[in-house]
């Protein structure tokens, strides 16, 4: 059954829908609650939805009203650790 498949490129456009919403500005308050429990997804099986949230990071990185220290707060050690394994070439542009 295909059904994790499909699962898992559903949480890969819903990664890819805060990411525009990212620019909206009045979208701000309710993206500082929602992106640290999003970023737990960093440590997903997919590739294709770790490399949709390591996008996201780096959109907020972007702004002056989300820090990605504050979204990262609980799994920084986690995260960094994991880019080291994985994403080499993410952690440089971070």
């Amino acid at each position: 059954m295909y059904f994790p498949f499909f699962v898992k490129i559903t949480l890969c456009a819903v990664v890819q829908g805060f990411t525009f919403m990212v620019d909206y500005h009045l979208a701000h308050p309710f993206l500082q609650t929602v992106l640290p429990q999003l970023c737990k997804l960093i440590h997903d099986k997919v590739e294709r939805v770790r490399i949709a949230i390591v996008d996201l990071l780096l959109k907020v990185k972007t702004l002056r009203a989300i820090k990605v220290s504050h979204v990262l707060y609980d799994n920084i050690t986690n995260f960094t650790y994991h880019m080291q394994i994985s994403y080499s070439v993410y952690l440089l542009k971070i």
